[in-house]
């Protein structure tokens, strides 16, 4: 339904699962698909399933064209006009399912992008779009050759201030600044690599009052994404 309402994607068809519709969400992606011309066809269970890849859908799978990423200048471009936006740059995260969950927390806490390497890291996939549960349909995915050149240019040439999410930073945080903000994570086995740690102005951990010594990638995502979006406008 995102990818519909989105229209960042052209739909080649709908398969839906034979026989009648019970699932009043799937019936308002159909009623959404014949409004927009999208062709829809009825297939087995054990077809859609074959077509997908993975378990757990719906009876329902779309065949669509690739998600467009943005241009790194172009969000640039973007970015000069507004006052107090954040970004998340992702450093090496490989799991498509974390991908899409942080995703999903960017998007909700009012992210202007997520930034992510070409190379050795998670894309947007068909799991990683599942995950992010349409988010990435809404949000700015920009496809980087390397996420340190990227804060670099964030804070030379737009005044970013850049912060890391270490698990083993010294100094933990509970609010961040106004103004240009980059949120930097890196993957859970490796972290920030060291450049792109380097390259920040702070290093930072979420602090923790339990007995569990860290958060994966996309819980601390949330937390930085929330205290991203509850700075005091400066």
């Amino acid at each position: 339904m995102e990818a519909l309402k989105a229209g960042r994607r052209k739909f080649f068809r709908i398969v839906v699962k034979e026989g009648p519709i019970k699932s009043p969400q799937i019936k308002e992606v159909l009623e959404e698909a014949l409004r927009r011309h999208v062709p829809l066809v009825e297939g087995s269970m054990e077809e859609i399933a074959q077509t997908v890849g993975a378990e757990g859908h719906q009876g329902i799978v779309a065949l669509v064209t690739s998600l467009p990423y943005t241009r790194f200048d172009t969000l640039e471009e973007r970015l000069e006009k507004l006052d107090d936006p954040f970004v998340v740059l992702l450093d090496g995260v490989t799991d498509p399912r974390n991908f899409g969950a942080v995703i999903r927390s960017a998007e909700a806490m009012g992210a202007e992008a997520v930034i992510f390497p070409a190379h050795r890291a998670a894309s947007y996939t068909p799991t990683a779009a599942k995950t992010s549960a349409g988010a990435g349909e809404r949000m700015t995915l920009v496809q980087v050759p390397n996420i340190a050149e990227a804060v670099r240019k964030l804070r030379e040439e737009s005044g970013f201030y850049a912060v890391a999410f270490e698990g083993d930073a010294g100094e933990s945080v509970t609010r961040l600044p106004s103004g240009k903000l980059a949120i930097v994570m890196g993957d859970e086995g490796t972290g920030v690599r060291p450049l792109t740690r380097k390259r920040c102005d702070a290093l930072v951990s979420i602090p923790m009052k339990g007995t569990v010594g860290s958060l994966n990638i996309a819980s601390a995502a949330s937390i930085a994404c929330f205290l991203a979006s509850t700075r005091s406008k400066g």
